[in-house]
């Protein structure tokens, strides 16, 4: 009785992993305007310092790729339509191309970019004698900061500011030729969402957020190695508790994930690794199933493989009822009846390639 009821209660541990399709935003940033005058400014009366700046800029880049990690998953789901609350005339399907979609995204923006920050004077572009505070397309992939300008922004605000208006300045140049960038209509928008959402003190804590995903995914890798290597002996003696142990540890993995996406915010993974995520978590389900005693769920094991050694996730999905609504890349589920079963070690193995090309994803700067 004490196996099942900790097998139950990782089973709803792992249902209760947070979906991506329930996402939704609030409009409330965007109804009082943007910041700013509109053209890539940034408008305060107070000051920083700024060697400040210069030394925001030199730490910046990691933040701002798992800042825009954050800002995919909400443009996909604005583009999709689904938000709540009343929504400006914004074209997002738009700007989720341009950003995310084009043949120069605005990650690679990112990796090309440097930050060229100049004491005196402003950016202003060729042929524009505009004033700006930074400016991305005058010297690509040379993005200018006037430090001279920028160092009226809040103090207290002051790395949130300047992320935003990193963003800002990288929408402008993806796309899928140079006269493809985010409008400046477009990029105040993706400035705006990310400045309402994001805050110095997430800033502060991204490479400790990114440091634990890394360390607990290897555990998770490593866990799991041990399992699939083991002896069968030794496999069936400890594979239940190690396995629960594994199933809970990746759901948790995947909630503090998927706990930021509504916040934007930052995120640690791509929206891409999202589906790598969920194909493990399936794959987790069913090898803690073999666990349970209750002859149900061998029924409904039957049930769901209807005499056949694998099906897609899809259907796994479909007629287990446990990811529904979830879009999954191709994949295949094995059935397992007991632990002495190949099909088993198969599936452990699927998990740990699936964690590696996860934890992957989320080192900077990405692997070309």
């Amino acid at each position: 009785m004490k196996n099942q009821r900790l097998i139950q209660s990782i089973w709803s541990l792992v249902l209760s992993t947070t979906i991506i399709v329930s996402g939704s935003f609030s409009f409330s940033a965007l109804a009082h305007g943007g910041i700013g005058d509109g053209s890539g400014n940034i408008q305060d009366d107070n000051s920083t310092d700024g060697q400040e700046i210069v030394g925001w800029l030199k730490r910046s880049k990691a933040p701002t790729f798992y800042t825009l990690h954050a800002l995919e998953s909400i443009l996909s789901q604005l583009a999709k339509g689904n938000f709540k609350g009343p929504a400006p005339a914004i074209d997002f399907k738009s700007i989720y191309r341009k950003l995310f979609q084009s043949k120069k995204t605005i990650y690679q923006a990112l990796n090309e970019a440097v930050w060229d920050p100049i004491p005196k004077g402003s950016c202003e572009s060729p042929g524009n004698p505009e004033e700006k505070d930074a400016n991305s397309v005058r010297s690509w992939p040379r993005v200018c900061f006037s430090l001279e300008r920028l160092s009226r922004i809040k103090e207290k605000f002051g790395k949130t500011q300047l992320l935003a208006l990193i963003v800002h300045e990288l929408s402008h140049v993806s796309g899928d030729n140079k006269n493809d960038g985010a409008t400046e209509a477009e990029a105040n928008v993706v400035q705006t969402l990310v400045q309402s959402q994001l805050s110095d003190t997430v800033l502060d804590n991204a490479d400790s957020v990114a440091k634990d995903f890394m360390s607990n995914t290897q555990d998770l890798i490593q866990e799991n190695k041990e399992m699939r290597d083991s002896s069968q002996e030794s496999l069936s003696k400890f594979y239940c508790m190690q396995i629960m142990t594994s199933a809970s540890q990746l759901a948790a993995i995947e909630n503090q994930i998927g706990d930021s996406i509504p916040q934007l915010g930052i995120m640690v993974v791509p929206l891409k690794s999202l589906s790598s995520i969920f194909v493990a978590l399936v794959k987790q389900a069913n090898l803690v199933s073999v666990c349970d005693p209750d002859p149900a769920r061998s029924a409904k094991r039957d049930e769901v493989f209807g005499g056949q050694t694998q099906i897609s996730v899809q259907e796994y999905n479909r007629k287990s009822g446990f990811m529904t609504g979830v879009e999954m890349p191709a994949a295949i589920i094995r059935r397992i009846d007991n632990v002495n079963s190949p099909a088993l070690r198969a599936e452990l193995n699927d998990v740990i390639g699936l964690i590696e090309s996860v934890r992957a994803s989320a080192v900077f700067p990405p692997s070309k």
